[in-house]
């Protein structure tokens, strides 16, 4: 696949993110009664529907807050669109920088609204809607790191087995551990982490003095408190 085709497909899906975000919110502005552009699973989630919950006298003025709260959110989403929309089409994401800028932003924001999707309004039809952001958004993700065909699945193993599992597994563990033990592993990840890839990779990297000053100080910080621990339960005995 040649650079101009990536790049339009790094382009062309923030470019289509921006527009929809702008046109959804703009919807929410423009509706006289937004809420009723998601009736359903509101009702599912309130197990009451609007009609009969305005019907309480105590709900009375709850339209028009409801109006001003939708009419607010449609405000930020619109202003939203609009930015990705410029952002895009200023720098056209021909840099590293302005790809990877928007690119994690836009996955704090998506998972979020997936997050909050998932727990309150999992029946809304805006949970579609989001599956094709997400589309888009890995679309963009692809063509803009220029993935060959090997690399997705090195990506994939990363996420699932490196980083998933290894975390479900961790907090398992963490219960037959002390905290100790645990903080102990945590401090050294950075200094095993080179270590491994010296002897498995066969890299090999020009350290700062920083890096091994680093490492006294974490050793050193590991073995006092070991030290300290030790003297202090041979006390208690």
């Amino acid at each position: 696949m040649n650079p101009k085709t990536l790049h339009n497909l790094t382009f062309i899906p923030f470019l289509l993110l921006g527009i929809t975000a702008f046109l959804m919110g703009f919807s929410w502005m423009l509706s006289s009664e937004p809420w009723m552009l998601d009736e359903s699973a509101n009702t599912i989630l309130l197990e009451e529907s609007y009609k009969d919950l305005f019907a309480h006298p105590i709900n009375e003025n709850l339209p028009k807050y409801l109006t001003l709260l939708y009419r607010f959110f449609g405000l930020w989403v619109t202003t939203v669109g609009m930015l990705i929309t410029s952002f895009t089409i200023v720098t056209r994401l021909g840099t590293t920088m302005a790809r990877g800028f928007i690119q994690v932003s836009f996955f704090i924001t998506l998972l979020g609204v997936s997050i909050i999707e998932y727990i309150f309004i999992p029946t809304s039809h805006f949970v579609y809607l989001t599956f094709v952001l997400w589309v888009l958004w890995g679309l963009s993700v692809w063509a803009g790191i220029k993935l060959k065909k090997y690399d997705i699945i090195w990506i994939l193993i990363l996420a699932f087995l490196c980083t998933s599992y290894a975390f479900n597994i961790s907090i398992k563990v963490m219960r037959h551990l002390s905290s100790f033990t645990i903080m102990m592993v945590i401090n050294l990840e950075p200094i095993y982490g080179i270590i491994l890839s010296l002897l498995i990779w066969n890299e090999k990297e020009y350290l700062s003095l920083n890096f091994y000053v680093g490492f006294l100080i974490v050793i050193s910080s590991i073995l006092m408190s070991g030290i300290y621990k030790l003297k202090k339960e041979a006390q208690k005995k």
